[in-house]
């Protein structure tokens, strides 16, 4: 259904590098995440790749670190959300308000921040336990 509309184009596989270029064009983002795959526990990278073009981002909710980005993304649990998620944004002419807050969020969520906020827990975790007095 979706290869026959006229607003919707299948491109196949493209290099990771050329992708910050369709980011960049989207009005949202939709990024579906599924319970089956790895995702419930992976990073999400498309996530990431999106946030600092600050466009709306709607995503399902099957990635646990994906809550984390409410509300600067909404989250939606079956097509009927999405669909209505999508309709309320065209409404707003994809202007959600969180523009700005997506582009500060991507630049404090760097590889470096989230490696030392891993380090961080690391850490923390490793050190001594003390006892109550």
């Amino acid at each position: 259904r979706l290869q026959r509309h006229p607003r919707c184009t299948f491109l196949g596989g493209r290099d990771y590098d050329a992708l910050p270029a369709f980011a960049a064009a989207l009005d949202a983002a939709v990024i579906p995440y599924h319970a089956r795959t790895t995702n419930p526990c992976a990073s999400p990278m498309r996530l990431h790749l999106q946030l600092p073009f600050g466009s709306p981002i709607v995503a399902s909710g099957d990635c646990a670190q994906i809550n984390e980005h409410a509300p600067d993304v909404t989250l939606v649990r079956d097509a009927s959300a999405l669909i209505s998620a999508l309709t309320e944004l065209r409404r707003l002419n994809f202007d959600d308000g969180h523009r700005h807050a997506r582009w500060q969020r991507a630049a404090t969520g760097t590889w470096e921040h989230r490696a030392a906020a891993a380090l961080a827990l690391l850490r923390a975790d490793r050190a001594p336990a003390r006892t109550a007095r």
